[in-house]
């Protein structure tokens, strides 16, 4: 038996790790679900588009590029911090 503690469960934090993704709960309760076909991060880029009038902004964005990250990879973990 190994004496470092589980990379995946820490101070009621816990990542489960699947075939094609993962899980993130937190006390028992899932709060993120991650897998190839049902991506929880994308990344992309965007072009800002700002309308001032009287001191009112309103803020829009057009979408110019996006991608879903589907692949994961649990890389290190410690007692409050896990890098995916």
């Amino acid at each position: 038996m190994s004496d470092s503690p589980d990379l995946r469960v820490s101070k009621g934090l816990r990542i489960d790790e699947y075939v094609n993704g993962f899980a993130l709960s937190v006390h028992g309760r899932k709060i993120i679900e991650h897998s190839i076909k049902s991506p929880f991060v994308e990344i992309g880029s965007s072009e800002p588009k700002v309308e001032s009038l009287s001191g009112f902004f309103k803020i829009r964005e057009g979408i110019l590029q996006r991608k879903s990250l589907k692949t994961h990879k649990l890389l290190s973990g410690s007692k409050n911090q896990y890098i995916l």
